[in-house]
C-alpha cells in the first residue's frame, strides 16, 4: 500500500487512521524516556532504548503529519525536562539518525505541507471549524451533547461539497468538537481539567526531583506532563475528546498526586 496515504486503516476503534495511530505512539513515548531513568538494570536500560527508537519511528512510519509535530514537542520537552541535559540530547540526537537515514524525501514534503492553508485537507479542516464555532454560537452553553456535533454538521457546513453528504463527519479538530459539542462550559472545564493536571504533575515534580525516596514519582509526573502536552499537540487536526488516552492520562496523574499527598500526610505525622 501506499505509506504516506492519508486516511489510511491502520486499525479499528479509536486507533482508525494513521493519526490516531500516531497520537497513541506518541503519548506513550515520555513513559519508556523517563523509565530509562528509573531502571538500573543495564539489559532493561537498552530493551527500553530499542522500544523508545522503535516508537520514534512507528511515528514517522505513519506518515501523520500532526503525529511529527507532537513527536518532535515531545523530544524537546523531554530534553527541557532531563538533568542532564546534554546526555538528553545525545540520545535524541542518537535516535534522530535513522530517521534521517530512511525517512523518503515524501515524508518531509508531507510534514512541510502542514502550513499550507491552500491544501485541500487544511481547506476542509478550517471549514470544519468554522462549523463548529457557528454550533457552539447557536448552543454556547451546553453545545449539541457529546457525540451529535457529526449529525448536526449538515446544518452549518458551508463549502463546495453538498452538506448532506456531511452527516456524521469530524470536526478534524479536538478543541472546535468540544467547543461544539459541549458548549463553553464543557470547553472550559475540559481545559481547566488540563491546566489543574498540568500543575498538580508540575507541583509533584518540584517537589520529588530531588528526593532519593521519591524520585520515582517525580519522572512519572515529568511523564504525564510531556505525555498530555503531546497528546494535545498531535490532537490539534483530528477528534479525539473521547479517546481514552487523554482519560488515561488524567487517571494516572491524580493517582500520582494522591500518593504524593499521601507522602507528605505521613511525613508530617512523622514530624509531630
Amino acid at each position: 500500500g501506499n505509506p504516506m496515504g492519508t486516511s489510511g486503516i491502520v486499525s479499528s476503534g479509536y486507533i482508525s487512521d494513521e493519526n490516531d495511530y500516531a497520537m497513541a505512539i506518541n503519548v506513550m513515548i515520555p513513559f519508556v524516556y523517563f523509565f530509562i531513568s528509573m531502571i538500573q538494570s543495564r539489559f532493561k536500560k537498552i530493551l527500553l532504548f530499542v522500544f523508545l527508537l522503535s516508537f520514534v519511528l512507528a511515528v514517522v512510519s505513519s506518515f501523520s503529519r500532526g503525529g511529527a509535530v507532537g513527536l518532535m514537542v515531545i523530544l524537546f520537552m523531554c530534553i527541557m525536562f532531563s538533568k542532564k541535559r546534554i546526555v538528553a540530547f545525545s540520545i535524541l540526537l542518537f535516535l534522530s539518525i535513522p530517521i534521517v537515514l530512511f525517512a523518503p524525501s515524501k515524508y518531509w514534503t508531507e510534514v512541510e505541507s502542514i502550513t499550507d492553508t491552500s491544501e485541500s485537507t487544511a481547506d476542509a479542516r478550517i471549514r470544519y471549524w468554522k462549523s463548529a464555532v457557528n454550533m457552539c454560537a447557536d448552543f454556547p452553553m451546553i453545545g449539541v451533547g457529546a457525540g451529535n456535533g457529526g449529525v448536526w454538521l449538515p446544518n452549518y457546513y458551508i463549502g463546495a461539497r453538498d452538506p448532506a453528504t456531511q452527516w456524521g463527519r469530524a470536526f478534524h479538530g479536538t478543541l472546535p468538537q468540544v467547543l461544539a459539542e459541549l458548549g463553553t462550559l464543557g470547553i472550559i472545564i475540559y481545559l481547566l481539567l488540563i491546566i489543574t493536571l498540568i500543575r498538580y504533575m508540575l507541583q509533584v515534580k518540584r517537589e520529588n526531583e530531588d528526593d532519593d525516596q521519591y524520585h520515582t514519582s517525580g519522572l512519572l509526573a515529568k511523564a504525564v506532563i510531556v505525555s498530555i502536552v503531546g497528546y494535545q499537540v498531535t490532537a490539534i487536526f483530528i477528534s479525539t475528546p473521547y479517546y481514552p488516552q487523554f482519560w488515561t492520562l488524567c487517571t494516572i496523574g491524580m493517582c500520582i498526586y494522591s500518593c504524593h499527598y499521601y507522602k507528605l500526610e505521613n511525613k508530617t505525622i512523622i514530624n509531630k
